[in-house]
């Protein structure tokens, strides 16, 4: 795994060479680490935005070497992104950025690196494309962060986990999370916090 864990570092570096987004080093080694040990194939990542997080899952299923694959779903629309959103300074940044730029990059990541044959992303809304994926190893919940928007994709796609399988919850420690946080704590066991403070937690479907 140490080639794997060199190229997440680059990845997920904040010195202006990684690429675009905000999940850290510890974060992405995590995730393809548990790839690996575990042997997750059915890889799923709700709000993909730069790929960091998404390129790493892929890089832990490309070492794994069993034909898995991680899907990525972002709509990469502002409407979308600022959805139940109340907030305006979060308005505000949301509609400074440049989506179609955005996706694009991501796509030249994918490229860039090899992972074309273990991850890709479908630009459309999580609910859209949950009726065209089955069971799932692993989920990664990070998209919109409004109370409806991540209550819909616990709703939409815990259910998709097989017994044992993990769910990666972002952000957990915004309010607006809260209640998808509840909704979580009734389909899987206590949640892990991997590093004090990261402000992620990992669950396990009951």
């Amino acid at each position: 795994m140490t080639e794997v864990y060199a190229e997440i570092d680059r990845i997920c570096a904040n010195d202006g060479t990684g690429i675009n987004g905000w999940c850290t080093s510890f974060k992405g080694r995590w995730l393809a680490d548990h790839v690996v040990r575990e042997g997750l194939i059915h890889c799923v990542e709700i709000g993909v935005f730069g790929g960091r997080s998404l390129l790493s899952i892929a890089l832990g299923v490309k070492h794994l070497a069993r034909g898995g694959y991680a899907l990525g779903i972002d709509p990469y629309t502002l409407d979308r992104h600022i959805e139940g959103v109340g907030s305006k300074p979060d308005i505000d940044w949301a509609k400074r950025v440049d989506y179609e730029a955005v996706y694009q990059q991501a796509l030249t990541d994918i490229r860039k690196r090899g992972l074309g044959s273990h991850c890709g992303i479908v630009r459309a809304a999580s609910e859209e494309v949950a009726g065209l994926v089955g069971t799932i190893d692993l989920l990664h919940i990070d998209g919109a962060h409004s109370i409806i928007a991540s209550c819909r994709d616990v709703e939409v796609w815990v259910p998709k986990l097989r017994p044992g399988a993990i769910c990666i919850l972002d952000d957990s420690t915004w309010p607006s999370i809260q209640p998808a946080r509840a909704m979580l704590a009734s389909m899987c066991e206590p949640p892990v916090e991997p590093e004090a403070g990261c402000g992620w937690e990992a669950y396990r479907k009951l």
